[in-house]
This record gives C-alpha cells, sequence and structure tokens, in this order.
C-alpha cells in the first residue's frame, strides 16, 4: 500500500511523503536479516502511523497547542494515509506550527530507519 505519493510541485509535504511511502512499502527484512522475526511481516501503516503520532502527542501534551489537540484526534481516527491527513490539518496550523509539525515529523521518521541503509525502515 503506497501513501502520499501525490503531490504538487513545491509541495512542503513531499519530503515526508516520501519517507513516509518508504517507511510503508519496504519489506521489514533485508536478504541477510539474522533476526527471529518471521520473513513474511508486512510493515503495517496504521501501526506505524499511530507510533508516530502517539510519540508526537506525548512530546506536544504539555503545551496546549493546536498541533497537539490535533495529533490527539489523529490518534483515535488514523487509517495509515499519515501525509493525507497532514495535508488536510494545515490550514488548522499556524505557519509557525506547521513547520515545527513538517520537522519533527520527518525526524522521526528518519530515526526509524535502520541505520546501515539509507532508504530501508526494517530491522538490522
Amino acid at each position: 500500500m503506497k501513501f502520499g505519493l501525490q503531490y504538487e510541485r513545491n509541495d512542503p509535504w513531499q519530503p515526508i511523503a516520501e519517507l513516509w511511502d518508504q517507511a510503508v512499502s519496504n519489506p521489514i527484512h533485508s536478504p541477510f536479516c539474522t533476526c527471529l522475526m518471521p520473513m513474511d511481516i508486512s510493515p503495517d501503516a496504521v501501526i506505524i502511523e499511530q507510533g508516530l503520532i502517539g510519540y508526537l502527542v506525548q512530546k506536544y501534551q504539555n503545551e496546549g497547542s493546536r498541533i497537539g489537540r490535533a495529533l490527539y484526534d489523529r490518534l483515535e481516527t488514523s487509517d495509515g494515509d499519515l501525509v493525507g491527513w497532514l495535508r488536510k490539518i494545515t490550514n488548522r496550523l499556524s505557519e509557525a506550527e506547521r513547520q515545527r509539525l513538517r520537522e519533527d515529523v520527518q525526524e522521526s521518521l528518519l530515526s526509524m530507519r535502520n541505520e546501515s541503509s539509507t532508504s530501508r525502515f526494517a530491522c538490522a
């Protein structure tokens, strides 16, 4: 399942869309994986989104910001289309809030990436 790849020129969410697509589309295991997880496990976009949103809700919880409220609402209704939702809520946030949210989501997605690869969200 691919999400977020429909974007327009100069779309500020494009880098996140590309990272999100990598996170939910690539197999979890590399051919050289030696972990004990079954090889046929695929990423689940809803679970990945809920984990990411849950982390961000905790990060923003004490601020009482519009970002925190929007993230909390999304946690209840996540469907795996994170980038589509981010684009929809853009008009509810100030430019500074949008920029902060973009940076936090991008940083979070990059931190999930396997350090031995530039494009894999997977185990070692």
